[in-house]
């Protein structure tokens, strides 16, 4: 009778639900001995993988907020508002120059 083939990927998951505290290394190592070669890279991929799946979500990136779509209402206000900001400071050049300027204080 043929031996049968053992899912690598769910033993593992199986592993990591019982003892969510494991590293992939323990995680190997304890299934290496029910005869199951797992290595810790393929632990960690299985691991990450399963985060995607369940929906976990990544930390927020900070930095620069997203500029409005092209089209919608906020959009529009914006370019209102830099076309009166341009017009202030004397032209797109002086306001350009303001907003070098701004960008160096601000990073």
């Amino acid at each position: 009778m043929a031996k049968r083939k053992v899912n690598k990927s769910e033993k593992t998951r199986e592993y990591m639900a019982k003892n969510p505290k494991a590293g992939p290394s323990a995680v190997s190592e304890a299934l290496g001995k029910q005869g199951i070669k797992v290595s810790p890279q393929q632990v960690s991929t299985i691991k990450a993988n399963a985060k995607k799946k369940t929906g976990a979500k990544k930390k927020a990136v900070r930095g620069r907020k997203p500029a409005a779509a092209a089209g919608s209402d906020a959009y529009l206000k914006q370019l209102v508002a830099a076309k009166e900001f341009a017009a202030s400071v004397g032209g797109v050049a002086n306001a350009k120059q303001l907003l070098t300027g701004i960008e160096k204080l601000v990073d």
